[in-house]
């Protein structure tokens, strides 16, 4: 089945956002700890940091849709 189709829904649904965004942003820190640790066993606190941030992100942007904002 194609993740896109729709399937009919004969009631409200209604999404829980907190627990969506809490969910992507644990799995983003478990990621970035994960990687951060890959070729090393004590990464300095830099690469810890920039690791976990990278995979929030993609995590989040896995659940989320940002709308391109136009500068200018």
């Amino acid at each position: 089945m194609n993740k896109q189709s729709k399937i009919p829904v004969s009631s409200p649904v209604r999404i829980d956002a907190y627990h969506v965004i809490s969910c992507a942003v644990e799995k983003g820190v478990l990621c970035g700890w994960n990687l951060s640790r890959k070729y090393t066993d004590q990464p300095d606190e830099c690469l810890l940091c920039e690791q976990m941030s990278e995979q929030v992100m993609l995590a989040l942007c896995e659940v989320l849709k940002f709308e391109e904002v136009e500068e200018g």
